[in-house]
């Protein structure tokens, strides 16, 4: 059984002894997956930036920013 207590969720096995795992702990794969996304899209940012044409790749930049800020 889980039951959710400040962030914490607590689960009962079947000895009665209550094991805690965090929160954190149990949305690491989703943590992990969004911190990739994250840095994929800020190393497109920075090699837009590194190019002879960065004007023309405005948009793109402000796309990459987006895309990082809602990882």
């Amino acid at each position: 059984m889980l039951d959710g207590v400040g962030g914490i969720l607590r689960r009962q096995n079947k000895t009665t002894k209550e094991k805690t795992i965090m929160a954190h702990e149990k949305y690491q794969h989703c943590i992990d997956d969004c911190h990739a996304c994250l840095v994929a899209c800020e190393h497109c940012a920075t090699e837009c930036l590194r190019e002879d044409e960065m004007k023309m790749l405005t948009r793109c930049i402000e796309l990459d920013r987006s895309c990082a800020a809602i990882c």
